[in-house]
């Protein structure tokens, strides 16, 4: 006997049971379920709308820190300057 799922019938005979796949159906054109007109169940929404919030702190964040290293780099240049001045100043003529 193999050991393929199988079913019996009224007549004895046996048959294949239809297997199932898990993989899911394959897309339509329509990509998003919002673009195929199905509404999003409140989780979906609410889980995206937090994506979307860290998303956008996550970009004021970056935007901040390259803000700060220009800065930085800036006061560096400024303090070396000012040490060469100094020196400058300092030494005999």
């Amino acid at each position: 006997m193999s050991d393929e799922p199988q079913t019996g019938d009224k007549k004895g005979k046996r048959r294949r049971a239809a297997v199932r796949g898990r993989r899911p159906p394959p897309r339509t054109s329509a990509t998003t379920p919002r673009e195929r007109g199905v509404a999003l169940p409140h989780v979906v929404e609410e889980l995206k709308a937090r994506a979307e919030e860290a998303e956008r702190r996550a970009r004021e964040i970056s935007a901040a820190y390259r803000r700060i290293e220009s800065e930085r780099d800036a006061f560096r240049e400024r303090l070396a300057r000012d040490l060469e001045r100094r020196v400058d100043l300092a030494a005999p003529r």
